[in-house]
């Protein structure tokens, strides 16, 4: 980018803000998908559990001669699992809408970005041009 090194110095500061602006959103959504990752994974990791628990309740040892005891221990072992897993995927459904608005919100800032950067050049270019005779002005 050497054209942006031959700004003056005030210009100069403002496309580095604009960059900065730029960049705060670029991390705002790496944020967001790794947020988003870490939850896929939490439910992986449960969904796993769950499967791992519910092959053992499967498994003919344990379901032919469970006390009633046990197997109401089992049972609620199992309901909390499902509870957990309800939970994450309520987690990732608000995450994933979050995720929308937050790229919604990252388009309105690239919409506004891009509005404030061809104002910015229209000034530059008002900025270049001579003064004419209307402005009292005489070349």
């Amino acid at each position: 980018m050497p054209g942006k090194r031959r700004c003056v110095k005030g210009e100069k500061r403002l496309w580095l803000s604009a960059s900065r602006g730029d960049e705060e959103m670029a991390m705002k959504h790496a944020d967001w998908m790794r947020m988003l990752e870490q939850l896929r994974d939490a439910l992986d990791q449960t969904a796993a559990e769950v499967s791992r628990h519910e092959q053992t309740l499967a498994s003919p040892l344990l379901t032919s001669d469970l006390s009633g005891e046990r197997q109401v221990t089992w049972q609620r072992a199992l309901e909390r699992f499902a509870e957990r897993l309800q939970e994450c995927h309520a987690k990732s459904e608000i995450a994933g809408r979050d995720a929308q608005h937050a790229e919604a919100e990252l388009a309105r800032h690239e919409d506004q970005m891009r509005l404030f950067r061809a104002e910015l050049k229209q000034a530059r270019e008002q900025l270049g041009k001579p003064p004419t005779a209307a402005c009292g002005f005489a070349p």
